[in-house]
């Protein structure tokens, strides 16, 4: 793969410690966190608002502690409902990571939404279910499934109105120093579907590990095959990514042992 430069932001905030996902909205950027029960918005390219859900439930600020209770927030998704809402998907890796938020863009309003038994019918196609990265295409969401040491990746194709499973395609990222690749975002651009890929040396979907490195691919929104892929270095375990003033932003999760770090790709695609 073609190695790809990139250039810090430095828009970081010490609060965005585990970023999992980013979404452009129309100019509007977005990031969530896998360990809170709140949305972060960029304002004027340089500072971060914090909304918050009201009725959120207390988290531990021990780390460890944390971990069990956490949402698992991994990916930022337009409602196919209604334009003025995006929701809040958590990976579903673990019961206590089913509930979704749907979040009002006009009046900055949360409200829970119970996908227990979406997951339930995912569990029944994947061998573990960690949902990583979603988009709406047409009338379909489009899920990343993060994949483990024995089982690749997947793209699930779910009915936008009725949340029901119409196909589960695996997904080989190939591998970096010797690990798997395995997804971690899904951005639509152009036409075109752009996937986050990290190597990180778990034998499980949910586990952290010894990080190897990152990759970006462009795949054929139609069928999934991929038309391109690039290297982004070692060491980063990229979660988040999308167009930010025509250019590709990327952002890291340190897994709470540190700040995420937001880049710009050098290079356009």
């Amino acid at each position: 793969m073609k190695p790809l430069r990139l250039t810090n932001l430095k828009i970081n905030a010490p609060q965005i410690n585990s970023a999992s996902s980013l979404l452009d909205l129309e100019g509007r950027v977005f990031v969530c966190c896998d360990d809170q029960y709140c949305l972060y918005e960029l304002q004027n390219g340089k500072e971060w608002v914090q909304h918050n859900w009201t009725e959120a439930p207390p988290l531990p600020a021990d780390y460890l502690e944390r971990k069990k209770l956490k949402p698992d927030f991994e990916a930022l998704l337009s409602s196919a409902e209604d334009k003025n809402k995006l929701l809040l998907i958590p990976s579903g890796s673990k019961s206590n990571r089913t509930l979704a938020l749907e979040f009002d863009l006009c009046t900055h309003a949360f409200r829970p939404l119970d996908l227990g038994y979406f997951f339930q019918q995912l569990g029944n196609r994947l061998e573990q279910t960690n949902l990583e990265g979603a988009v709406l295409y047409q009338d379909k969401y489009l899920f990343l499934n993060r994949g483990v040491e024995s089982s690749p990746s997947s793209i699930v194709v779910v009915d936008a109105k009725t949340f029901s499973i119409l196909e589960v395609r695996p997904i080989e990222f190939g591998e970096l120093a010797g690990v798997a690749l395995h997804g971690s975002e899904l951005c639509l651009f152009e036409g075109a579907l752009y996937t986050l890929a990290v190597a990180e040396n778990t034998k499980n979907s949910f586990d952290d590990g010894l990080v190897l490195g990152s990759a970006l691919f462009r795949m054929n929104i139609d069928d999934f095959k991929f038309i391109d892929g690039w290297s982004l270095g070692p060491d980063l375990k990229t979660e988040g990514l999308c167009r930010f003033n025509g250019k590709w932003m990327v952002t890291t999760d340190p897994d709470g042992k540190g700040i995420s770090q937001f880049f710009e790709l050098c290079e356009d695609l």
